[in-house]
């Protein structure tokens, strides 16, 4: 299960650089126009200094902090628009017709039920190929299908028909439009083709996401529609040759291996849930009931939907299994690896004390250690939403500003709120405390309150902890010491002193097993990527996304 882990993560890690990638070309493109609007922008900050927005700060609690008289690195705003162009509403549109928010109570019988399924359709096919000076249209037909929302959970009469102005909306639009849905091969590949209506739903799925996350279609839309193509041809030809391996189709004992993670997965999110939703006068099947519920309601979770994920990527892990199964290393790589390792980190380290703290957090092999750290384990109890973060920052920032003399009253008054906020969090603590003190495991009784587990190399100048982490870390006395309570800017932490770090090379006895372990899977990955790669070749896909304009 651990490979399989590794590969996810390396999955996700290859999407965020592709997600980078599109904001360094966002960026290259938006310099030129900067540079001409300088004058402008120094025009209206000096007329109207009171406007200029304050800087953005990451209310993260360990999040990196930098040293005192060091300028604040500049924080990337989201930009905003003033409206969403048609083909972004269309894609809300859409979404918000799968989730069944806007026509839940207005297509309440079979015949808006089919007029639904037909407009979703419709929705799809039009947000690729439908003319912009058609958005105030819709967006008044969206607006009226709020209306009539509304006033059925109000329990108005609505239209009895089942018709919602939005799809009457989308109906007029397409033929004002006069849009041809056609079809189209968008790419072709060795064994196969693409279409059109297949790239549309995967990719309003996409931009839904990057239009939240505050782009624009026009920033991302020809890269994104690139990227959707040739991610559909890749499982295409990978799902191929998984069929001709024997690996695609799932088994009996697949089955009981997904079904078993599943279990896993789902238990860690329950846990997690547990602590959120306990009362002191609730019963163990009330806290289950309700830990279920909320998942469900607030995630979209249960161990179902985890299988079904599973399920639907299983046969990738099979296929990379049945691809690497052969590979090996022997000591001469891991004796190369160690060396290569010792030289890389020793020159980063010694050149940046937080590339080394880092490397502690993310799980590298460490091979070499700088002098005067110390290592702990910390659990840590957050704050159950960022609202009550925010709240925390926001009275102690009030504090702050007042006379500790002078505004004694009022401070005890912003004090006692503080105090309720992590009044909770500090109960939880307490009990996780006595059961340490009574014997219990810091790592298995995180998971039973609800906490998170860290585990890092602190000394004194750390740049990636928190003064809070940092005091309490270097106050313990010695190895196996537990601290109190420790108030952060997002919750409470305990910490436990676990050993000093001795400075400088690592023994390779001491780190073989994990190296080993790092190099073979390492080589893995290269055979699998050379063997795809090879394949992609061979398919020699061709794309037309000029097609979908």
């Amino acid at each position: 299960m651990g490979e399989r882990k590794e590969r996810r993560l390396r999955r996700e890690a290859e999407a965020a650089a592709e997600r980078d990638r599109i904001e360094q070309e966002k960026a290259a493109q938006e310099q030129p126009e900067a540079e001409e609007a300088q004058p402008e922008q120094a025009a209206v900050q000096e007329a109207a200094p009171e406007q200029q927005g304050e800087a953005e700060t990451d209310h993260r609690e360990n999040a990196p902090r930098r040293a005192p008289g060091e300028e604040a690195a500049p924080v990337r705003k989201r930009r905003r628009r003033a409206k969403i162009n048609l083909q972004a509403a269309v894609v809300l549109l859409v979404f918000a017709l799968l989730m069944g928010v806007v026509l839940g109570y207005v297509l309440g019988r079979s015949a808006g039920e089919t007029r639904a399924k037909e407009a979703e359709a419709k929705l799809a096919e039009l947000s690729v190929t439908i003319e912009p000076q058609q958005q105030a249209q819709l967006e008044q037909s969206a607006e009226q299908a709020n209306e009539e929302a509304l006033a059925a959970l109000a329990g108005e009469q609505v239209s009895s028909d089942g018709d919602s102005s939005l799809l009457m909306g989308v109906e007029d639009l397409s033929g004002a439009a006069d849009v041809q849905l056609t079809d189209e091969v968008v790419a072709e590949f060795g064994g196969g083709e693409l279409m059109a209506s297949e790239v549309i739903e995967e990719y309003n799925a996409r931009l839904a996401c990057y239009m939240f996350e505050g782009y624009s279609e026009e920033e991302v839309s020809e890269t994104l529609l690139r990227e959707v193509m040739e991610d559909m041809v890749f499982e295409r030809v990978l799902e191929a040759h998984a069929r001709e391996l024997g690996v695609y189709e799932l088994t009996a004992a697949d089955e009981q291996q997904i079904a078993a993670e599943a279990q896993q997965r789902y238990e860690e999110q329950l846990s997690y849930a547990r602590s959120l939703v306990r009362t002191g006068e609730m019963s163990d099947a009330e806290v289950e009931a309700a830990a279920q519920s909320y998942l469900l309601e607030s995630e979209g979770v249960n161990q179902a939907s985890i299988e079904a994920e599973l399920r639907a990527s299983w046969w990738m892990d099979k296929l990379y299994d049945a691809l690497t199964a052969n590979v090996s290393v022997g000591s001469g790589e891991i004796m190369t690896a160690y060396n290569e390792a010792l030289a890389d980190q020793k020159e980063r380290f010694l050149a940046s004390a937080e590339d080394y703290e880092a490397a502690q957090i993310s799980g590298e092999v460490i091979v070499y250690n700088l002098p005067g750290y110390r290592r702990v384990k910390m659990v840590g109890l957050s704050f159950d939403s960022f609202d009550a973060m925010t709240a925390v920052d926001e009275l102690n920032a009030q504090i702050a500003a007042l006379d500790a003399s002078a505004d004694a009253e009022q401070i005890a008054e912003l004090q006692a709120q503080i105090d309720a906020y992590y009044a909770p969090l500090e109960e939880k603590a307490n009990e996780l405390l006595q059961s340490m003190t009574d014997g219990g495991d810091m790592e298995s009784l995180s998971s039973q309150y609800g906490g998170e587990m860290e585990e890092g190399c602190v000394c004194a100048d750390s740049s990636l902890w928190t003064q809070e982490i940092i005091d309490a870390a270097m106050a313990l006395a010695a190895p196996g010491d537990v601290s109190g309570i420790v108030r952060t800017g997002d919750g409470v932490y305990i910490l436990q002193y676990v050993e000093d770090v001795p400075e400088g090379t690592v023994a390779m006895s001491e780190v073989y097993d994990a190296l080993s372990a790092q190099t073979q899977e390492t080589a893995r990955y290269l055979a699998y990527e050379t063997q795809i790669n090879a394949w992609m070749e061979e398919a020699d896909p061709k794309y037309y996304p000029e097609r979908m304009q």
